[in-house]
């Protein structure tokens, strides 16, 4: 009888290029995203953007990186990284942000422990 307990396999939510979602998401997974969101995000790990993906909604998670188009808000308790593709429009919360050459952004950030960023755990449910 095997009694070591089973190590959880690493979950990813994707959302393909040819995927376009009209709600709000909860996850507990990381999740990528190269099609496109018109909804608010919300996980408890880890979203990627790829320079396919857009999202139009305010994104929520300890971690981010960015390589697509954001019309939101980004708010993150970890590091936020804005690839040369990002094109971002709105506030961003980050405790650290990264940003690289050719990254595009419109609005206004704070960075920092001070910065007020908070990411509670989600339960995984779509919402519309």
């Amino acid at each position: 009888m095997n009694t070591k307990p089973k190590a959880e396999s690493p979950s990813v939510t994707y959302i393909t290029e040819s995927t376009h979602v009209n709600a709000d998401i909860n996850c507990k997974d990381d999740i990528r995203i190269s099609g496109t969101v018109d909804g608010n995000i919300k996980t408890s790990k880890k979203i990627i953007l790829s320079k396919e993906g857009k999202i139009k909604g305010k994104l929520t998670s300890p971690t981010a990186d960015i390589a697509g188009n954001v019309d939101g808000d980004i708010i993150t308790s970890g590091k936020l990284t804005l690839r040369p593709t990002a094109v971002v429009t709105g506030k961003i919360q980050a405790e650290k942000l990264s940003i690289e050459d050719g990254a595009q952004l419109t609005g206004e950030f704070m960075v920092g422990p001070g910065s007020n960023a908070s990411v509670s755990k989600p339960s995984s449910t779509v919402s519309k």
